[in-house]
């Protein structure tokens, strides 16, 4: 790909299987002519209405492809490659947002495990401590994450509801209540210490968020196979 010098548009969203983590590797390894898009679509390039505030969100795919060949086939000069590189878009606060790099400018912001299953913004005093875990296998996504829109010829509706429940069979962790509305974009990485008594095991860390009402909803998930 790389050698060959072609012109790169990458397109995703945030809840289409793990594309959206290759469209960004990719934007990332090449230094071919790329831009780099991530909405809020699954594969089907549909909006999902079981989000917060979600709203319909208006955008024409192939007007933009139409510029991306108009400029690189036709050089016709139409202002596209004068934009930058990211364009990417907030759920919840609904907005679209450009950025010269990936992840965009933010200020990192690093948290603990702590006792009672908090999360807490300083390291625990104690040296060591440890929280225990039986294995549930009952709780999960169910059949209408992210990555059933992949191969979803029966076009299920892609939803995580009912996580408040979910998370009653798994071993959580919170922190005190946000003093202001924080956007996460990028990367979060957990770096996990863990001892167990079988020979392998799939590790997967939900991060999500927790309204005043108790009511949880999904952000976003990792997966380890260790």
């Amino acid at each position: 790909l790389e050698s060959s010098g072609a012109v790169i548009y990458s397109f995703s969203g945030w809840f289409d299987g793990a594309y959206q983590h290759a469209a960004i590797k990719r934007f990332l390894t090449l230094s071919n002519p790329d831009k780099l898009l991530i909405g809020p679509w699954d594969h089907s390039i549909k909006i999902k209405p079981w989000w917060p505030n979600a709203q319909k969100v208006e955008f024409d795919f192939n007007e933009e492809m139409l510029r991306f060949f108009d400029y690189h086939l036709k050089d016709i000069d139409n202002g596209i490659v004068d934009e930058k590189p990211v364009c990417y878009y907030t759920m919840v606060e609904e907005k679209w947002k450009f950025a010269d790099s990936w992840p965009p400018p933010a200020e990192m912001q690093r948290i603990y495990f702590a006792s009672d299953n908090a999360l807490a913004a300083a390291p625990p005093a104690a040296a060591e401590g440890a929280d225990s875990y039986q294995v549930d296998y009952t709780p999960g996504t169910n059949l209408h994450s992210r990555w059933v829109s992949l191969v979803n010829v029966d076009e299920v509706t892609i939803e995580y509801t009912g996580r408040k429940e979910e998370d009653r069979k798994l071993l959580t962790y919170t922190s005190a209540p946000l003093a202001e509305d924080t956007e996460v974009t990028g990367h979060p990485l957990v770096t996990l210490w863990v001892a167990s008594t079988a020979d392998d095991g799939n590790f997967i860390v939900y991060l999500e968020d927790v309204h005043p009402s108790g009511e949880v909803t999904y952000v976003t998930e990792g997966h380890l196979r260790s």
